[in-house]
């Protein structure tokens, strides 16, 4: 699954995943149905290919975190999924 498309089921913020009751828990939890930015990206990919999502990332964002940007207060969910679309080259 791409990594937008955990973002689509399910997103947080403050936390890499959290379950149905917004308790903090790891992205391979069973119990997970939200994800941010950065843990959705990390479920999704691993090795280079992670490595190549989260520089096209950096790059959309402009940030120094992806952790922060994802974590702003007026972030929307619409907005990640956007960035992630475009990284994983979907337009």
């Amino acid at each position: 699954m791409k990594a937008w498309q955990y973002i689509q089921k399910g997103w947080c913020q403050g936390s890499v995943a959290r379950t149905k009751t917004g308790k903090a828990c790891s992205i391979h939890s069973r119990n997970a149905t939200a994800w941010c930015l950065l843990g959705a990206v990390c479920k999704s990919y691993s090795g280079y290919e992670r490595c190549v999502i989260e520089e096209r990332v950096y790059e959309l964002i402009i940030d120094v975190s992806i952790s922060d940007w994802n974590d702003y207060p007026k972030r929307t969910k619409a907005e990640v999924i956007a960035v992630l679309k475009k990284a994983e080259g979907k337009p």
